[in-house]
């Protein structure tokens, strides 16, 4: 089997650098949790990785989740069923993995090569970590969102209702936090 080897750095960090070793037939979803655990981030949060064309622009989303209506014809894969080496080849070598969607932030992975699998490994694995990965969220950006304030119910139904961008939305539902909207959708 074959053995990806992906450097993982941060644009905001110039010392943080994460190499992880995935198996050619993993899915995303095991990446993204070998992501998310390595540097310690908060699973819960919503996250997508892309593949880059050569002029630097997002072409193929690979989401947490599926996500788009029955009108929307997006072509999103997901995380839990989508293998890494479905998106890349000789011509992909290059993803970015978006893990802060309200301020779109961003892991640049790249990558490095492959190695034959080593039978005693148990992929993927974190072969590297150096430096202090960016904090998942920044706070700052995300208290207002139009003048939505996040700490009041209100100030979430309005944010819900905005990101849904549902007309049928129902105001009477509650929320303990903003990770209950995945609920409805």
């Amino acid at each position: 089997n074959m053995v990806y080897i992906f450097k993982i750095s941060s644009e905001e960090k110039e010392d943080f650098t994460l190499e992880i070793k995935i198996k050619s037939e993993q899915t995303f979803l095991k990446l993204h949790n070998l992501i998310q655990d390595c540097v310690g981030y908060d699973t819960s949060q919503i996250a997508s990785f892309y593949t880059i064309s050569y002029d630097g622009q997002r072409e193929k989303e690979v989401a947490l989740f599926e996500m788009s209506s029955e009108e929307e014809e997006l072509d999103v894969m997901v995380m839990d069923v989508t293998m890494i080496k479905e998106l890349l080849d000789d011509t992909t070598k290059e993803l970015i993995y978006v893990y802060d969607f309200f301020s779109d932030r961003y892991f640049n992975v790249k990558l490095k090569g492959t190695e034959k699998e080593d039978l005693s490994t148990q992929y993927p694995v974190c072969s590297l970590v150096e430096g202090n990965a960016p904090k998942q969220i920044l706070m700052d950006d995300i208290q207002t969102i139009g003048n939505n304030d996040f700490s009041t119910e209100q100030g979430e139904k309005d944010i819900l209702k905005a990101i849904l961008e549902d007309d049928d939305y129902d105001d009477d539902i509650t929320f303990e936090s903003l990770d209950d909207y995945a609920d409805i959708l």
